[in-house]
């Protein structure tokens, strides 16, 4: 709508001018009118076309505009990604080295095992050291019944 009419109002001049020739001559039966209108009328199209050139340029330019911006923000995005990965790569690399040197500490310190006659000599003394109290209770009952 806006387009047609500033396609008119560029074409208001010519229309003005075809209407003074029209009046010029008092008859009304100019045979110039008619180009004029004609005239005016192909001015008022290609200005029109002039105008759908210049927004299709304008539509171009800004989707231009925005895939490069689109395209700018893809590669932002992608190398902070990349840097996300080598930092948790290292992060995990640190935690994994830490984790084989406590793991190489752990193996270097002897560790205590069971050995079986050492077991067997402790349960010995154990049953032994159960059986002294129990034979101490019973001669300290037998000494209150007295």
């Amino acid at each position: 709508m806006k387009r047609v009419l500033l396609a008119l109002i560029a074409a208001l001049p010519l229309v003005m001018l075809s209407a003074n020739v029209v009046a010029g001559d008092g008859s009304g039966k100019n045979s110039a009118a008619p180009k004029h209108e004609e005239a005016a009328k192909k001015a008022a199209k290609q200005a029109a076309a002039k105008k759908n050139v210049k927004a299709e340029k304008k539509a171009k330019a800004l989707a231009k505009k925005k895939a490069k911006r689109e395209e700018e923000l893809a590669k932002k995005a992608k190398a902070e990604a990349k840097k996300a990965a080598k930092e948790q790569a290292k992060r995990e690399a640190k935690r994994v080295a830490k984790q084989a040197q406590k793991e190489k500490k752990h193996a270097k310190k002897k560790h205590a095992h069971s050995v079986p006659e050492i077991d067997a000599a402790g349960a010995a003394l154990a049953l032994g050291l159960l059986g002294g109290i129990a034979a101490i209770r019973r001669e300290r009952r037998k000494s209150k019944q007295k």
